[in-house]
């Protein structure tokens, strides 16, 4: 299976090459999200991630999955900063948006990394 990543970043494209072990994995640069630097709120982090699969889909049309995956952050009612994911996924019978499990700031980049898989881990098994 061959799945493009709407993004350059190493952690991001560990995670879903780590996801999809048997697949070809690998990182486009879609240069900007379409979104802010650092997403606030879910729907901006959505339309980031929206955009970087449907991207990918672009440039690639040929793959089996167009993946865009976007950090954000929003406050929560406590005014605590939480740092979401948002992945999109698209493949040739559709699209799905997952989210992964809200965290506190701060996080270190092995959360982040921890955090994009496990997510992942709940739909993998609808593309392989």
């Amino acid at each position: 299976m061959h799945i493009v990543v709407g993004t350059t970043n190493q952690l991001k494209v560990a995670a879903v090459q780590n996801s999809f072990p048997d697949s070809k994995v690998h990182g486009l640069d879609t240069f900007q999200s379409g979104v802010s630097e650092e997403p606030e709120g879910m729907v901006e982090t959505t339309n980031g991630a929206l955009y970087r699969a449907t991207h990918s889909k672009k440039m690639f049309p040929d793959a089996n999955l167009w993946l865009g995956i976007e950090s954000g952050f929003y406050q929560n009612e406590l005014e605590e900063w939480i740092v979401v994911v948002a992945i999109v996924i698209m493949s040739p019978t559709g699209t799905e948006t997952i989210t992964s499990e809200p965290l506190l700031t701060p996080i270190t980049l092995q959360q982040r990394y921890t955090n994009i898989y496990n997510a992942l881990q709940t739909v993998k098994f609808k593309y392989l």
